[in-house]
């Protein structure tokens, strides 16, 4: 359980936008915060979410906890905004005006031309890649009548979204709400993003571009963000959110005076969150490309110092591990403990060479919550699919500062290990072993979305795709053009262009990347494998 603050905003009506001079009848307020979870630029633009080449969410899936109460007022319009972003290449040249792709807007009486009514999920892009009129880019979460009741009873409305990021037809949402295990919606398959987009700004308000005649207030806990079901429970929890800014419109009388409030008001714990608990039971939603165990164990036990423990796994695929996710939970809010992640190639049922460690973690949360914690490695670890592995963390001080969960299953081995050299290679003989599953897992892209062929810095990978086996070379520039002209093809919609090859920022040396479209106007695109039993490029 974490204390989590209530941030209100309230908007008053004679309202104009400070930037587009006093003729319109603007009346908003965006709250912006930050966490780590999502890139924090600067007061402007913090929380963004992006998926450009080596970024957080490279693997395009976002998970939303957020947690609104209507307090007074009926058009509040958008409430919940995943901007479009300037940081990475300029506005999207495909969206000049600077419109959400996505967003949670609310306006009392209102059925829109697709039948949704209430507060609704608006798909921007979708509607524009249909053709807007009757076609459906509207899904409801709450009914008109469900709104007034919530507003009439000041009732909290907790909603879960679970998005793919992607142009039709990789963009889905699904949202739940309420705590109830049946989805409000499934879009299926649509575009949750502009076509050359990389980023998200996400902002939390009230906004309104045609005037408001009353005062509105709403209540909001800052949205928990994350990959993963697992980081977006961990969103506020483990790692803080902090507001960053608070921005609205100025009175069309006196353009010097603000004509919104902002306050925090009070505190929502996290267990107050009617979640629902399909989402939550053990097995109920795996991580995206991850192996181990994602459910948090009945059993826990403390971190030693200088010593190492690992449980072992068999990978489901083969993959390029960037990540360890271990469940941690404080046992003194006075100290602190320093952990690393291992991970370990099998030996004959034992752990032996010693495959990578990841980046140091300083495991101090603000509460004694217990949550999933991520331990990144500065060089990724490949694992092939069905071979076991160890992974575990290696402690130093402060000892018993830590907690980690566990049930009575699989194989745990442990050692001492002096935590100031490095985790030894190989493991060591262990002092321990016995049935313990920890609550540990590994996160990595599948293996085999580059393409395997050996290429020059200056080589046109046309000539050698249908080799097999060989292993990518590294001297390859930023941004390398390997193909003047392939067919690239999404479904049934076919077309010509370039293929640029992207190293991407977390692997070493630029030896790994991945391959993306290169769009007409320059800019880089999505992300492309080459299909071996079609023969052509998809998008992945």
């Amino acid at each position: 359980m974490a204390d989590l603050h209530t941030h209100r905003l309230q908007v008053n009506p004679g309202g104009t936008d400070p930037d587009s001079g006093a003729g319109n009848n603007y009346c908003f307020s965006y709250a912006k915060f930050a966490s780590a979870t999502a890139l924090n630029f600067n007061t402007g633009h913090p929380r963004t979410i992006a998926w450009a080449a080596g970024h957080l969410y490279t693997g395009r899936k976002l998970f939303v906890l957020w947690s609104w109460k209507p307090v007074q007022g009926r058009l509040p319009g958008r409430v919940l905004n995943f901007h479009t972003h300037p940081n990475f290449g300029g506005w999207e040249p495909d969206n000049s005006t600077g419109v959400s792709p996505i967003a949670l807007d609310w306006f009392g009486d209102q059925v829109f031309g697709d039948g949704a009514s209430g507060l609704v999920l608006w798909a921007q892009s979708e509607g524009a890649r249909l053709g807007y009129g009757s076609a459906r880019y509207h899904w409801t979460v709450f009914t008109i009548a469900e709104m007034d009741a919530a507003l009439a009873a000041g009732t909290w409305l907790d909603i879960v979204l679970e998005i793919d990021i992607g142009t039709y037809p990789n963009g889905r949402v699904q949202c739940w709400a309420g705590g109830s295990n049946t989805p409000k919606f499934d879009t299926g398959q649509i575009s949750t993003q502009w076509p050359s987009q990389t980023a998200y700004s996400l902002w939390e308000s009230i906004y309104n571009s045609t005037g408001l005649s009353v005062v509105h207030i709403a209540d909001y806990v800052p949205a928990r963000i994350g990959r993963t079901l697992a980081e977006a429970l961990a969103d506020g929890v483990d790692t803080p959110i902090s507001e960053v800014t608070v921005i609205g419109s100025v009175l069309k009388t006196n353009p010097a005076v603000s004509n919104y409030t902002h306050s925090v008001i009070a505190s929502r714990t996290t267990d107050q969150f009617n979640l629902p608990s399909s989402l939550l039971v053990p097995g109920g939603v795996a991580p995206t490309n991850a192996f181990g165990k994602w459910a948090v164990g009945g059993t826990k036990g403390t971190l030693t110092a200088d010593f190492k423990r690992v449980c072992k796994y068999a990978a489901d695929a083969s993959r390029d591990v960037a990540e360890v996710w271990a469940w941690l939970r404080r046992t003194d809010l006075n100290l602190s403990q320093t952990i690393k992640a291992v991970i370990y190639a099998d030996s004959a049922g034992q752990p032996g060479a010693l495959l990578g460690t990841s980046a140091e973690v300083l495991f101090s949360a603000p509460k004694t919550d217990g949550a999933f914690t991520r331990f990144t490695f500065p060089t990724t670890v490949a694992v092939t699919s069905g071979t076991s592995y160890w992974i575990g963390l290696i402690s130093g001080q402060t000892g018993a500062a830590t907690e980690v969960a566990y049930d009575v299953a699989a194989s745990f081995r442990s050692l001492a290990d002096t935590y100031a050299d490095g985790a030894a290679n190989p493991f060591g003989t262990p002092t321990d072993s016995g049935a313990r599953e920890y609550s540990f897992y590994a996160v990595g892209p599948t293996s085999g979305l580059f393409v395997p062929v050996t290429i020059g810095a200056s080589a046109s990978v046309a000539a050698t795709l249908s080799l097999q086996g060989a292993s990518m070379t590294a001297e390859l520039g930023s941004f390398l053009d390997v193909a003047a002209a392939l067919t690239v093809t999404s479904g049934a919609s076919p077309f010509t262009g370039k293929v640029v090859w992207v190293p991407t920022a977390n692997y070493v040396a630029a030896s790994r990347g991945e391959f993306r479209e290169e769009l007409a106007n320059g800019t880089i695109g999505s992300v492309v494998e080459w299909n071996e039993t079609t023969d052509r490029w998809d998008y992945v």
